[in-house]
């Protein structure tokens, strides 16, 4: 049976604390793919780039940089680096908590919530806020144990904690 395809995405950026902590974890699962913005992208909500190009470059076979939002990273994974099959979107690790209104303003989740809109499982994932990165181990080791490829379903498509 094949790995299943999980794309990793974030609003950090590439020198974001929780991501290489998390692709290690998911790597153990499945096969893992990257795609995180140019720069850090906190607090850009659900905004997509329209009125200017996307840029994408290759940093790896399976890790690329994109010149756009985090709900971007999502969309263009899945329809484009994936050809729309992907089976998980692992949004995170955020260094901080997405709690209450800020679960409204947050990247993070904006691209959890876009994964789910093309109707593949997701899940955003966030710690309180430190740039150590073996403290966003037992974050990405719970986050393979929530992992949902199956969660799929009415009601049942965005998990986040």
């Amino acid at each position: 049976m094949p790995k299943k395809k999980i794309l990793i995405t974030n609003d950090d950026g590439i020198y974001g604390p929780g991501l290489k902590p998390l692709e290690k974890e998911m790597s153990k699962v499945g096969q893992v793919f990257t795609i995180v913005s140019d720069q850090e992208r906190s607090a850009t909500s659900h905004s997509l780039t329209l009125h200017k190009p996307l840029r994408v470059h290759r940093i790896s076979r399976q890790n690329y940089i994109l010149s756009g939002t985090p709900a971007d990273c999502a969309r263009f994974g899945i329809l484009h680096l994936l050809k729309g099959k992907a089976d998980l979107v692992v949004s995170g690790i955020n260094s901080g908590v997405n709690l209450g209104e800020d679960v409204i303003y947050s990247g993070t989740i904006a691209a959890a919530i876009e994964a789910t809109l093309l109707e593949v499982p997701a899940m955003a994932v966030s710690r309180p806020a430190g740039n150590d990165c073996k403290d966003f181990i037992p974050a990405a080791k719970i986050a393979v144990d929530q992992k949902c490829p199956g969660c799929a379903g009415p009601g049942n498509r965005y998990r986040g904690f």
